[in-house]
């Protein structure tokens, strides 16, 4: 759904989470939501201001992606259990609802101007700590797929994957445009594997596993196991060259 604000179309991807539809869109104001088949009444039921079902994880984003594209704004997609924002702001962390949110999308989309990207997004954790003052961007770093923004661009989530698609994304725009950005003054909250529903219902070991794998068939190098966190994995874009 276009946001004049803003000037993008927000799309929210979810599966099963009719019950987040209220407190989401009280963050985000009107959306769309891409959901699994036959969930649209019970999303309207719950609030969505509209539904479009499609299925599997990315064939709902690149559902998003061209919906948006088509209608020529760019895409903001967001994961369906966001429960807070923030953002830097005159050395301050401020947050909010739906206000944060329009500030934070106008920024990242600024900065993704400015800097020629073609996908942007946030701080990969909601944690202040990890926040450093001297690298509040960072051009060739893993964008999570919780808060991306995408301007038109040709390029598309792979299907193959069920999980870590988010990865690949970030690995397409490098390679193609040779940068992202991420606006690491923007933090947000997610409620993720306390969340019944989703990618939940089939996240496990396995299914961790043989996207990695793909992950490394596809790009070789530039992903590496993460040695602290199991059926995680670390983005190396120093290896490309």
């Amino acid at each position: 759904m276009f946001n004049p604000e803003i000037g993008a179309y927000i799309a929210v991807i979810s599966h099963a989470r009719s019950r987040n539809v209220e407190r989401q869109q009280s963050i985000v104001g009107p959306a769309t939501w891409y959901t699994g088949l036959g969930e649209e009444e019970e999303y309207k039921k719950a609030g969505a201001a509209a539904v479009v079902e499609v299925g599997p994880l990315c064939e709902s984003r690149n559902a998003a992606l061209k919906d948006a594209w088509d209608r020529g704004y760019p895409c903001i997609e967001l994961s369906d259990d966001l429960t807070n924002l923030e953002v830097l702001h005159m050395g301050e962390w401020q947050s909010g609802k739906e206000k944060c949110f329009i500030d934070c999308a106008k920024e990242i989309l600024r900065v993704m101007t400015k800097n020629g990207a073609y996908l942007g997004g946030i701080a990969p954790t909601a944690n202040k700590f990890y926040y450093h003052a001297k690298r509040p961007l960072h051009t060739n770093a893993f964008i999570v797929g919780d808060f991306i923004v995408v301007r038109d661009c040709g390029l598309w989530f792979d299907e193959a994957f069920t999980l870590k698609e988010d990865y690949d994304y970030t690995l397409q725009h490098i390679q193609k445009f040779g940068l992202v950005v991420r606006a690491n003054y923007i933090l947000a909250s997610f409620q993720h594997r306390k969340n019944a529903g989703g990618v939940v219902e089939y996240r496990n070991q396995k299914t961790e596993q043989e996207n990695i794998l793909r992950l490394k068939k596809k790009w070789g190098k530039l992903i590496k196991d993460n040695p602290r966190r199991p059926n995680e994995v670390l983005m190396d874009v120093r290896s490309s060259g």
